[in-house]
């Protein structure tokens, strides 16, 4: 335990009770979420989907749901937001009879 106590930057040691749970830091969680957007976004056709479709696109790939209070963020733009040095976000208008991009 000691080991993991010494690397306070990458792990937490947390404790419940008697018991001591190992969890990573915002810091960390957020790195591990961007390395997993890049794998999503690189899947996709054009590097690319719209905004609404992140959780559900997410799950499908990962086989988990993406929980916004995992990363300390009350919505998807805030939780977008932290992960802007990978992810950006266009805004494209369209008319009803257009398609989408």
């Amino acid at each position: 335990m000691e080991l993991f106590e010494a690397i306070p930057d990458v792990l937490l040691v947390l404790e419940c009770g008697e018991e001591r749970l190992l969890a990573l830091t915002e810091v960390e969680r957020v790195k591990a979420l961007a390395a997993q957007l890049v794998k999503l976004l690189r899947a996709q056709r054009d590097s690319g989907f719209a905004v609404s479709q992140l959780l559900s696109e997410y799950s499908k790939t990962f086989g988990y749901s993406l929980r916004l209070q995992d990363y300390d963020a009350a919505t998807l733009p805030a939780l977008l937001n932290k992960l802007c040095h990978v992810v950006k976000v266009n805004v494209i208008s369209f008319h009803c009879t257009d398609k989408p991009p």
